[in-house]
């Protein structure tokens, strides 16, 4: 979550509730801060991920969001939605692509259930 202005009570929310998958920055605090450094590094991997289909976006309102980013020459070129319009989806689809090899994975192992009176 990016915890620009009000995405810190976002991840303020999700640290109560107890969420158990939100990333932290390398400081070891929840959320992550976009500064122009990293904001920079994390849409030029971004775009040509989306243009290469190395990314599928499945929710319809955030794919919305994509269409509204643009490089905004009141703000120096700064990659965001102009107001009143949003680009919190695409935001949080960049900063997990920019995250995505510091990720630990592994096997998922479901548990076994019944369908029709087989293990399925």
């Amino acid at each position: 979550i990016e915890v620009n202005d009000w995405g810190r009570s976002t991840v303020n929310k999700a640290v109560e509730l107890n969420y158990p998958f939100l990333g932290l920055d390398d400081k070891g605090e929840p959320g992550f801060n976009t500064q122009k450094d990293n904001r920079f590094l994390f849409w030029t991997g971004l775009i040509p991920a989306i243009n290469n289909m190395q990314i599928t976006i499945f929710n319809d309102l955030g794919l919305r969001q994509f269409y509204d980013v643009i490089r905004n020459p009141d703000r120096g070129g700064k990659i965001e939605a102009p107001e009143p319009l949003h680009d919190d989806y695409p935001m949080c689809v960049g900063i997990n692509w920019f995250n995505r090899k510091s990720v630990l994975s592994e096997q998922a192992v479901y548990p076994q259930v019944m369908i029709g009176g087989r293990h399925g």
